[in-house]
This record gives C-alpha cells, sequence and structure tokens, in this order.
C-alpha cells in the first residue's frame, strides 16, 4: 500500500502515476476524412446552374447526417450504462468504507462532545462559585449591623484555591474584596446610621423633658394671666361704661354741629342757585350778542369786496388778539411766529384795499 492509499494520511483517494489511464476512442462510422471526401466532391455544386446534382449531394450529406446521429444515440446508449454501472459500483465501495469509517466517526464525535460538555460544566461550576462570592453584597442594604457582620465573616471563610477557581483565581479574589468592600462601606454607613438614631433618640428624650418642664411652666403662666385678664375685664367694663357716656356727650354736641352746618349748607345752596342764574343771564346776553355779531358779519358778506377785505383784516387781528397761552417754550415761539405773519398778512390786506380802486 502506498502513502495516497493510508487512510490516516488522506481524506481521499488518489490514484499512483503507475496506474494506467485509458485513452477513449470515438468511432461513429462517420469520420473527418468521410467530411473531406464530401466537401471535395461537392466543392463545385451550385444548384442555380445544376439542380439534379445539387439534389443529390443534399441527399448524400443528408444520409451521411443521419448515420452520424445513428451512431452517437448507439455509443451515447453505452456510455450511460457505462456511468450507471459505475455509480453502482462506486455506491457499494463508499457503503463498505462507511461500515468501517462509521464507528469511528461515532466515537470521535462522542469523546468530542463528552469533552464539550465537561468544559461547559467546569466553566460553570466556576461562575456558580464567582456568583457564591458576589451574592454576598446583594442585598446589604437591607441588612443591619449584625447579620453584615455575620456576611463579612462567612465571606471570609470562602477558600479562593486554584483547584476552585482554576484560571479565574484572580478573578475570584477581585470579586471577594469587592463583594468585602461594598459590606464593609455599607457596615460603616449604618453604624454612623445607628449611631445617629441614637444621638436622635437621646435629644428626643432630652426635648420631651424639656417640653414637659415647659408645659408645666405655661400652665402657671396661664394661670396668671387669667387672673390678670379677669382684672383688666372688668376695668375695661368701667371704662367702657366711662367711654359711652363720653361718647353721648360727644354725639350731642355733633348733632349740634350738624344742625349747624345744615343751616349754612342751605345758605350756600341760595348763594349757588343765585350765581348760577347769573351766569345763565351771562351766556344768553353772550349768545344775543353773538347773535347780533353773526347778522353783522353776514351783512358785511354782502357789502362790496372792499368791505369784505376789511373785515378779513379785521378777523386776522382778532386772531392775533385772542390766540391762545403756550406752556412750552417751544409753543410759544410758534405762537409768536404765527401772530407776527398774520398780523403783516393784516397790514397787506388793507394796502391792497387802499389800492383798489
Amino acid at each position: 500500500m502506498t502513502e495516497n492509499d493510508n487512510p490516516e494520511t488522506s481524506g481521499e483517494y488518489i490514484p499512483t502515476d503507475e496506474e494506467p489511464v485509458e485513452t477513449e476512442v470515438i468511432n461513429f462510422n462517420i469520420n473527418d476524412a468521410n467530411i473531406a471526401e464530401a466537401a471535395e466532391a461537392f466543392r463545385d455544386v451550385d444548384a442555380y446552374k445544376d439542380l439534379d446534382g445539387a439534389k443529390k449531394a443534399k441527399k448524400f450529406l443528408t444520409k451521411m447526417r443521419t448515420t452520424l446521429s445513428e451512431a452517437h444515440k448507439e455509443e451515447k446508449a453505452e456510455a450511460l450504462a457505462h456511468g450507471r454501472r459505475l455509480d453502482a459500483e462506486k455506491n457499494r465501495l463508499l457503503a463498505s468504507i462507511g461500515e468501517i469509517e462509521d464507528p469511528i466517526t461515532a466515537d470521535l464525535k462522542a469523546i468530542k462532545e463528552k469533552a464539550e460538555n465537561e468544559e461547559a460544566e467546569r466553566v460553570e461550576a466556576i461562575e456558580g462559585h464567582l456568583a457564591r462570592l458576589e451574592s454576598y453584597s446583594l442585598d446589604r442594604h437591607d441588612l443591619t449591623v449584625d447579620q453584615i457582620k455575620e456576611r463579612r465573616a462567612n465571606l471570609a471563610q470562602e477558600p479562593l484555591t486554584e483547584e476552585i477557581y482554576q484560571e479565574k483565581l484572580d478573578t475570584a479574589r477581585r470579586v471577594h474584596e469587592e463583594s468585602d468592600s461594598k459590606l464593609r462601606i455599607v457596615l460603616i454607613r449604618e453604624e454612623e446610621a445607628v449611631k445617629e438614631r441614637e444621638e436622635q433618640a437621646r435629644i428626643a428624650e432630652e426635648n420631651a423633658a424639656r417640653q414637659k418642664e415647659l408645659d408645666k411652666r405655661q400652665a402657671e403662666m396661664d394661670a396668671a394671666d387669667a387672673e390678670r385678664q379677669a382684672e383688666q375685664d372688668a376695668k375695661d367694663a368701667e371704662a367702657r361704661e366711662e367711654q359711652n357716656r363720653k361718647d353721648a356727650e360727644r354725639q350731642a354736641e355733633l348733632d349740634a354741629q350738624a344742625k349747624e352746618q345744615a343751616a349754612e349748607k342751605k345758605e350756600l345752596d341760595d348763594e349757588k342757585e343765585r350765581i348760577e342764574q347769573q351766569e345763565q343771564k351771562a351766556i344768553d346776553d353772550k349768545a344775543a350778542d353773538d347773535a347780533a355779531e353773526a347778522e353783522r358779519v353776514a351783512a358785511a358778506a354782502r357789502a362790496p369786496d372792499r368791505d369784505k377785505l376789511l373785515l378779513f383784516a379785521e378777523s386776522l387781528d382778532g386772531a392775533v388778539v385772542n390766540a391762545p397761552i403756550m406752556q412750552s417754550e417751544a409753543g410759544a415761539n410758534t405762537m409768536r411766529f404765527a401772530a407776527e405773519q398774520l398780523t403783516e398778512l393784516a397790514d397787506t390786506v388793507r394796502k391792497c384795499v387802499e389800492e383798489m380802486k
């Protein structure tokens, strides 16, 4: 047996160089020489010049092609049958090889699966030990001081050996230290909280005693206040009676003053009515004067242009005379400028009237 035939050194069968390689010769009864002869024989065939010759050539070539097709079919059928025989022989040999190989493959698979399961169980056991170390500090905030101390004592008893944690021994030491650190921090905080609660309880007790003493003193003060209040109430009643008498006297004085004020008010109302009548009369007189002026203006409107222009000049003078008084400097300057312009305009109108014929 050669090296290539050894199943331990190769996964498949490889033929050696000494084995003969068969060269297949295909025989279809029609070969290249026959085709060359036909090509030479029918080289000058022209259907347009020799129709019968072209038909004979076509018939010959058709028969040649048919013969080739029939020979191909026979050869192919034999090849297919040979292929089926090859497949059957291959499957028989593979089955024989499988009877030897399959038990070995099954054993190798079982060994691999066993090794994988053992490795998974080993890793799971280590992870379980690590999880137990972490669990010591999980609910640390719900523990009392004594429970925390007990946890730390139990954690300290946990063995940290390579036999248990193997390649994760450093991780186990780190988790152990972290869990103990977390418990130690909570213990310190809880001890401080216990001291704080004890101090608050002591202060509350002192405050309660102090409050009790204050309540006692407050009761004594309330009794004294009640006695003083009774005395004060008696004094207040006497004072109210005296005040009521003074209020009555004062009310009588106020009533007399009100009577005098009513008389004075009547005199004022009479005087006001008289003044209003005088003002109304002045208004009526003004209205009559305004009506007369309006009539004069209307009459002037019917006068010639010279009279109208003179009347207009007078109205400009009147606008200057009756100009309102400004409060600001800017307003006063503006009003002064306007008055000068109106006066100049009035003078211009009068000069024009003098020049009119």
